[in-house]
C-alpha cells in the first residue's frame, strides 16, 4: 500500500477539498484508506483467484 501514497493522497484530497475540522480530515483518509484497498481486492489479483466469500468487496457489489 505504500506505493504511491503520498501521491495518490495527494491527488484525491485535490479532487475533494474543502475539509472543514479535524474529525473531517479522519473520515477522509479512511474513506481513501477503504478505497485503496477495494481497489487492490478488486484489481490486483486476478478473478479466477479470488475468493468470493460475504467478506469480499467483489461480493457486495
Amino acid at each position: 500500500m505504500a506505493e504511491g501514497f503520498f501521491r495518490h493522497l495527494r491527488e484525491f484530497l485535490r479532487r475533494y477539498p474543502g475539509w472543514i475540522d479535524e474529525k473531517q480530515v479522519d473520515k477522509i483518509l479512511l474513506l481513501f484508506l477503504k478505497g485503496m484497498n477495494a481497489y487492490r481486492e478488486v484489481f490486483a489479483k486476478p478473478y479466477h483467484k479470488t475468493e468470493l466469500n460475504r467478506g469480499t468487496f467483489i461480493y457486495v457489489c
